[in-house]
């Protein structure tokens, strides 16, 4: 009988796993209003969010960084909001908004922590008490059945609501919510998807005069069907209170008026298509520091002007960020880069930045023109190279490829960049 219990598992003979323990009562009640308590009462409070995207081929044995991206997540009202750092406004409420390629994630800022605590969906399983960490906390397990599901998957253009299940641990002597663990269920074959799971870390935040408990850390674990897995690791820091006011503002209406004559400069102005301006790199950019997100900035290199009216001094300042930063190794070890300017300021005013990158002068004094998207140029050897393409998906004003297992783009890099025509804008 005993060889029979060993060759099944133990299970037969209930050898396996000992019983749960038994819950004490009203602590599921206790920990649930301490908690759901603790969320209803925080205010309308940002962060700043990095996340670092790994991958890890089926073939693979290690996760390699692909690329680091940097956002401000809100949550206001009970729902999430994301903006680049530093803009005045949070006014998207999907990542992918932001974010439209790699594997991307929301709700472990406050979403799924709602969905536990906050909602009549889960069904709960106490499990006992335990370590984790240097801390002793009570572990209870939970699962959402799909109908009572808000968890939704997505994939392009493909996407279906899921159930979940997963854990949570709280602080045996405070009950304040320590370690949140979330995994997919049933997820449809349609998506390509083998699992999705997310675990988020909890800790004491000042915010203003008061401290809550607010995530400090999360992993994004997916594994497609074919064996490749990618891995996010996000960090939140900076907190603070979200108070809805603008960062940016300009004094008087926005006209758009084109200088010229002897009225007095506009605030604004709009640049005419077809302008060529140098600029140089003011912000130096290292990938091993840079991420998708960071401020950047470039100055004008000369006189931008056109039929003899200069529309650009030399000096002004252009200010955007990075919009792509990522580690590819095929065919050669190369990153693809993209930048954007916004808005260019100068003494007498400030301008939009609708331009596309045309060359960048490299430092052998070759200046590497667009090509076609979709393809890399032969790129080689041991020195660095750099080509501009002309990208067809939206990455970015400027796109790059350079050459080498790490991204240096050196303060005062010269680029050539080109404000779009006409018949440019209405094909976008």
């Amino acid at each position: 009988m005993l060889g029979r219990c060993l060759i099944g598992l133990l299970l037969a003979c209930g050898l396996a796993a000992q019983e749960p323990p038994p819950e004490p009562e009203g602590l599921l009640d206790l920990i649930k209003s301490h908690v759901g308590e603790s969320l209803r009462r925080l205010p309308d409070y940002t962060c700043l969010q990095t996340i670092e995207r790994y991958e890890r081929r089926r073939s693979s044995k290690e996760f390699v960084l692909s690329d680091r991206l940097r956002l401000e997540v809100a949550l206001v009202e009970g729902k999430e909001y994301f903006a680049w750092p530093g803009q005045s406004k949070f006014e998207v409420s999907r990542i992918t908004q932001l974010v439209p390629g790699g594997t991307i994630g929301n709700g472990n800022f406050a979403l799924h922590a709602y969905s536990v605590f906050l909602s009549t969906a889960p069904e709960y399983a106490y499990a006992g008490e335990t370590a984790l960490g240097s801390k002793r906390v009570i572990r209870y397990n939970f699962r959402v059945p799909r109908p009572k599901s808000g968890y939704t998957l997505r994939v392009e253009e493909r996407q279906a609501v899921v159930g979940f299940h997963g854990s949570f641990y709280v602080d045996r002597e405070t009950l304040d919510l320590v370690r949140l663990e979330v995994a997919a269920d049933e997820i449809p074959p349609v998506l390509g998807i083998d699992h999705a799971a997310d675990s988020m870390e909890y800790r004491p935040v000042r915010i203003g005069e008061k401290e809550f408990v607010l995530p400090a850390a999360s992993e994004l674990l997916l594994r497609d069907a074919d064996g490749s897995e990618y891995r996010n690791r996000t960090s939140f820091s900076r907190c603070r209170q979200y108070t809805g006011e603008s960062v940016l503002s300009f004094a008087g209406p926005l006209d758009e008026i084109a200088p010229g004559g002897g009225a007095p400069a506009p605030r604004r102005v709009a640049l005419p298509p077809g302008l060529t301006v140098g600029l140089a790199l003011e912000t130096a950019i290292d990938s091993a520091q840079a991420a998708v997100g960071d401020a950047i900035e470039a100055r004008v290199t000369g006189d931008v002007k056109k039929d003899g009216v200069v529309w650009l001094p030399k000096g002004a300042r252009a200010r955007g960020r990075i919009t792509r930063l990522a580690r590819r190794s095929s065919p050669v070890a190369h990153y693809e880069v993209g930048l954007r300017f916004d808005t260019v300021e100068f003494p007498a005013g400030s301008s939009d930045f609708p331009a596309v990158l045309d060359a960048v002068l490299t430092a052998g004094g070759i200046s590497t023109t667009q090509s076609a998207a979709g393809r890399l140029p032969a790129l080689g050897g041991r020195r660095v190279a750099i080509a501009v393409l002309q990208p067809e998906d939206g990455l970015g004003s400027g796109f790059l490829i350079v050459t080498g297992t790490r991204l240096q783009l050196p303060k005062g890099l010269q680029m050539t960049w080109r404000t779009k025509t006409r018949e440019e804008e209405q094909k976008r």
